[in-house]
C-alpha cells in the first residue's frame, strides 16, 4: 500500500449548490503507506472511527481508492477490473467484523463455504479461453498508449513554443479553484507570473532543418519499433464445471482445517455458536487457498476461551500454510499473541509503526501511550484512577491544520498546532513516529496518564509539564 487514501463525499444540500460551496469529504484515510511481508502478521490499532476497517477493505478491493496504489507482488492492482480483478481475489479474503451479517441465513455450511470456490472456477473456466485474447488487446492498447507519447514528444520537440505554451495553460486552468481562495494580491502576482512565462514561452526558437530531419528520422524508427511482438500466450486447458458433490467434497476438506465438523455441510448459520460462525468465516476465506488475509475483529464478539481457540488455530494456519495477516482489532494482548509487526492509526493516518513487542512495551507516540494506558488492568489500586486525555476529537470533515491529536495530546506545544509531523524513523530503532516531540516523550510511561484522583466537574484534565519530557 502507498499513499493509500480514502475520501468519502458527503451529499451537497440544494442550498450548497445554489450558493456553489465546495463539496466536502469525510477523509476515512488519509495518506497510509504499509507493507505486510510472506508468512507475516501486520496488526491495526486503534479508537472507533480512525479508518482500521477502511484500509483493510480498500486492502481487499471492497472500497476503491481516491488516490494512492496497491501493489502485490510487484504488480499494481489498483484499477483491476471484471474477471482480471475476481482472479486475484483469490489472493486477499477478509474475515468480516460481524459473522452473523456476512453469513447469509438462507444458505447452507456447504453453499456459504464453496460459493467461492465456484466463483473462481468460473472465472478459470473464462480465462481459459479469453485469456489469449486479452493478452493481444492489452498489448494493442500499450502500443497505442506508447504511440500516443512519441507523437507529443515529437511535436513538443518540433514546435517547442506552442508546446511550452499548451503546457502552462494547462496548468494554470487546473490551478483556478485554488487561486479563488487566495487574497487578490496573491492572484494578481500569479497572473503576472503566468503573462511573463507566456513571453518566454514565446522566445522558444524551433529546431533548424539538421535537427528536424535528425527528430524525424528518430521518430519514424520508434514508431516503427513500437513495443515489440505482442506475447504470445498458450491455450491453457478449460478446468471442468464444479458441481455439486464436487464443491461439496472440496467444503469437507476445508472446514477440519478451522476445527468445524465435516458433518455439519447442511446446517444453517444459525445452528451455530458465536465461535463456530467465526469459524465459518475463516472457512470460506480459506476456501480458496488465498495468500493474505485481512482479520476485522476476529475476536470481538467471542468469549475469552473462544478467543484463545480461534487465534491459537490462526498461527497454526500461518505456520503450515504460509498465510499473511492483517489483523485489524481492539484487543492489545490480540495483537501481542499474533502480530509481528503493529500499526497505530489515529483518524485516517499511521501515527506510530513497528515491531510489536518494542511498541507496546515501549511506545513513543502519545496517542498509543493514551491507548495502552486505557487497557485495563487487574489491579484494585487502579480502580479509581481517571484518564488524562481530554478535549474532542477533530471532525473527519474539518480537519484542523497541524497535528490531529493536538487537540487531545497532554505534550502540545504550539508547533503542534501549525505543523503536520510526517512519518520519520526513530533513531536506532526499527520504529517510525508522527511526532514532533518523540525524543523527548519516548522515555515517558503510559501509566503517567492515569490521574488517581477524582476531578471536579467541569475540571480540565491534568497535562505533565513540559520540562517532564
Amino acid at each position: 500500500m502507498v499513499d493509500l487514501q480514502k475520501h468519502f463525499p458527503i451529499t451537497r444540500s440544494l442550498a450548497d449548490q445554489l450558493s456553489r460551496r465546495p463539496a466536502k469529504v469525510i477523509h476515512a484515510v488519509d495518506g497510509v503507506s504499509l507493507t505486510v511481508g510472506p508468512g507475516e502478521t501486520l496488526g491495526l490499532i486503534g479508537e472507533s472511527g480512525s479508518g482500521k476497517t477502511t484500509l483493510g477493505w480498500m486492502l481487499a478491493r471492497l472500497h476503491e481508492p481516491t488516490s494512492g496504489s496497491i501493489v502485490f507482488d510487484g504488480v499494481d492492482v489498483t484499477h483491476l477490473r471484471s474477471t482480471s480483478l475476481r482472479t486475484w481475489r483469490r489472493n486477499v479474503q477478509i474475515v468480516f467484523q460481524d459473522p452473523v451479517g456476512s453469513l447469509d441465513p438462507r444458505l447452507r455450511v456447504w453453499q456459504i463455504v464453496g460459493e467461492p470456490i465456484r466463483a473462481q472456477n468460473m472465472a478459470d473456466r473464462w480465462l481459459a479461453v479469453n485469456g489469449p485474447r486479452l493478452a493481444r488487446r492489452a498489448h494493442r492498447l500499450a502500443l497505442r498508449q506508447e504511440r500516443e507519447r512519441l507523437t507529443r514528444e515529437f511535436r513538443a520537440a518540433m514546435n517547442p513554443k506552442a508546446a511550452d505554451r499548451a503546457r502552462l495553460r494547462r496548468e494554470y486552468r487546473a490551478q483556478a479553484d485554488a487561486r479563488e481562495k487566495l487574497p487578490p494580491e496573491e492572484q494578481r502576482r500569479l497572473e503576472n507570473d503566468y503573462q511573463a512565462a507566456l513571453q518566454r514561452a514565446d522566445q522558444l526558437a524551433a529546431p533548424l532543418a539538421p535537427e528536424r530531419d535528425r527528430l524525424q528520422t528518430e521518430y519514424r524508427a520508434a514508431m516503427k519499433r513500437g513495443i515489440g511482438p505482442a506475447p504470445v500466450v498458450p491455450k491453457r486447458p478449460k478446468p471442468p464445471v464444479l458441481h455439486r458433490e464436487a464443491v461439496r467434497k472440496k467444503v469437507q476438506e476445508v472446514l477440519p482445517t478451522v476445527g468445524l465438523p465435516v458433518d455439519c455441510l447442511d446446517q444453517y448459520p444459525h445452528e451455530f455458536s458465536g465461535g463456530g460462525r467465526q469459524r465459518l468465516s475463516l472457512a470460506r476465506a480459506l476456501s480458496v487457498s488465498p495468500r493474505l488475509i485481512v482479520l476485522d475483529e476476529p475476536t470481538s464478539a467471542l468469549d475469552v476461551a473462544v478467543q484463545a481457540q480461534i487465534l491459537n488455530r490462526l498461527v497454526e494456519l500461518q505456520r503450515s500454510r504460509g498465510l499473511a495477516y492483517v489483523l485489524i482489532t481492539h484487543n492489545v494482548a490480540a495483537v501481542r499473541f499474533v502480530a509481528d509487526r503493529v500499526a497505530v492509526m489515529y483518524l485516517g493516518r499511521i501515527v506510530e509503526h513497528g515491531p510489536v513487542r518494542e511498541l507496546l512495551e515501549r511506545p513513543v507516540h502519545p496517542y498509543t501511550k493514551a491507548l495502552l494506558a486505557a487497557v485495563p488492568v487487574p489491579d484494585p489500586s487502579r480502580r479509581h484512577t481517571r484518564y488524562r486525555i481530554g478535549g474532542d476529537i477533530p471532525s473527519l470533515v474539518d480537519l484542523p491544520p497541524g497535528c490531529r491529536f493536538a487537540p487531545r495530546c497532554p505534550f502540545v506545544i504550539d508547533r503542534c498546532k501549525v505543523e503536520d509531523p510526517p512519518l520519520l524513523p526513530m533513531a536506532g530503532t526499527d520504529r517510525l513516529v508522527a511526532c514532533h516531540r518523540a525524543d523527548e516523550v519516548a522515555d515517558i510511561r503510559p501509566e503517567s496518564l492515569l490521574a488517581s484522583d477524582t476531578p471536579s466537574p467541569g475540571e480540565a484534565p491534568a497535562v505533565p509539564p513540559t520540562s517532564a519530557a
